[in-house]
């Protein structure tokens, strides 16, 4: 009985080792502007030798990513994958980065982990109505040639 304890126990605490965590944060405020950039940070923290994948994605919603930027680390035999996804909302309003779906592959053994979703307020950019639009260069001149001319009235 007390072999059977042991053996319980052991599988419990080797089975919390290999146990994966996810952790979702973003690094601006959530309330941003149309076109701002945002940083998703994602860190993922597995076994030594677990493999993870992740659905290769352009857009997330309203919001287009335009780089995604890993890097690896091991701390106290466990491996942190931290990715990095850029990306900018294209409309306004109150939205929600959407949850992203990583398969994690442990030996034979395949398991889902999902990152948390954010809500973020994407407003409009409003012009400054204080101050009047200008030129930032001078009106270019052209000179008529003969070609101009004869060319519509032929």
């Amino acid at each position: 009985m007390r072999s059977l304890k042991i053996i319980i126990l052991n599988l419990l605490f080797f089975g919390m080792l290999n146990a994966q965590t996810i952790n979702t944060k973003i690094d601006k405020p959530t309330n941003v502007y149309v076109g701002t950039p945002l940083t998703l940070n994602i860190s993922i923290e597995t076994g030594l030798n677990d493999s993870i994948y992740a659905p290769r994605k352009d857009t997330l919603d309203i919001f287009i990513v335009y780089n995604i930027s890993q890097q690896d680390s091991l701390k106290n035999n466990r491996k942190i994958t931290n990715l990095k996804i850029r990306m900018a909302p294209f409309d306004t309003g109150e939205h929600q980065i959407p949850s992203i779906d990583f398969t994690i592959k442990s030996g034979d053994k395949k398991e889902k982990l999902f990152s948390q979703p954010i809500t973020v307020f994407v407003k409009k950019v409003t012009s400054d109505s204080t101050k009047s639009i200008k030129d930032i260069s001078p009106l270019m001149s052209i000179k008529p040639e003969f070609w101009d001319f004869f060319v519509p009235i032929l």
